[in-house]
């Protein structure tokens, strides 16, 4: 909500600002939740595509059409874990958005720096929003080809994880990950 000098009732420039970061951390935050239902829909088109394909491998292949259908459906089912750590990935991707727009909140309604995970402190929220952009397209190109054209698929994710924003957070889940004090 936003505040107004009460006497005047006029917004003042601190007002302006506040509200600008409170749009800003909305809409990251709606970025956040659009990364979860596009990993939902795909993961779920993901599980069809397996559940239809194994009929496939159960029978023998009798002609050329049938063994190009078996191989196409042993790379499918070949790549099952980059998908589901990729799937995995881009839940952590979101939740950290999710986390990044926590802090901006609390940042935004104390106008203080908030204390809290490390990780979460270091990483700039620029970041953060990049790395959840990068990750829903590739998510889009990834699954769009995953069962026509594999070795687009796997060029996208090669290509994402090169990325700048995603490399400063996959350093930072490792760092966190081997400095973690149990």
């Amino acid at each position: 909500t936003m505040v107004k000098d009460p006497i005047n009732d006029i917004w003042t420039i601190e007002d302006v600002f506040v509200e600008h970061g409170s749009n800003i951390v909305l809409t990251n935050g709606i970025a956040a939740q659009k990364l979860l239902s596009d990993i939902s829909r795909e993961a779920k088109a993901y599980l069809t595509a397996i559940r239809d394909g194994m009929n496939t491998l159960t029978i023998t292949p009798t002609c050329t059409k049938d063994k190009r259908a078996v191989k196409s459906m042993t790379r499918f089912c070949g790549i099952s874990k980059m998908t589901v750590d990729f799937y995995s990935f881009s839940v952590y991707i979101a939740l950290l958005m999710i986390m990044v727009v926590h802090r901006d909140t609390l940042a935004v309604k104390s106008s203080s720096v908030v204390k809290g995970d490390v990780m979460i402190l270091e990483l700039h929220r620029d970041d953060v929003v990049k790395a959840v952009e990068r990750t829903r397209m590739t998510l889009s190109t990834y699954c769009s080809f995953i069962a026509t054209n594999l070795d687009r698929s796997t060029k996208a994710m090669q290509q994402y994880l090169q990325g700048k924003a995603i490399k400063n957070v996959i350093d930072k889940k490792k760092y966190i990950q081997q400095h973690r004090i149990s």
